[in-house]
């Protein structure tokens, strides 16, 4: 992830592809539950590292028990990336453990291939594909 000036900032996540992002203002009531999920990735991360003294990726947070609820429902997640039906998710930790990026890319149907990533710094952007 590369931080500019302006609050914009550009991503790239294990397929290659480069985002651009800017902070989330609001999430909108389409992906309100998105975002929410962003939020509870980032809150875990927090938690296991007080726990175990470093970060974790996706399915070792889950399998922990960390990452239960997607919005207003309590639900069961498959293994990263692909965590449920349309929708991916991957936390990329470095092999020095401590840090983390979150990619979270909603492709169902009417969404608009959302994207959100976010990282240690907490902030959560808005993102989609550098043209």
């Amino acid at each position: 992830m590369a931080k500019e000036d302006q609050g914009f900032t550009t991503f790239s996540d294990q397929s290659g592809l480069i985002y651009q992002g800017q902070p989330l203002q609001f999430a909108d009531a389409a992906h309100a539950d998105d975002i929410g999920l962003v939020r509870t990735i980032n809150t875990a991360e927090i938690t296991y590292r007080r726990k175990y003294g470093h970060f974790a990726d996706f399915d070792t947070m889950n399998a922990e028990g960390l990452l239960k609820r997607y919005g207003s429902a309590a639900v069961t997640f498959a293994k990263s990336p692909d965590v449920l039906p349309n929708l991916q998710v991957s936390a990329m930790i470095p092999a020095a453990e401590d840090t983390w990026l979150i990619a979270l890319h909603d492709k169902a149907p009417g969404t608009g291939s959302y994207s959100a990533f976010s990282d240690a710094s907490g902030i959560i952007y808005q993102a989609e594909p550098l043209h």
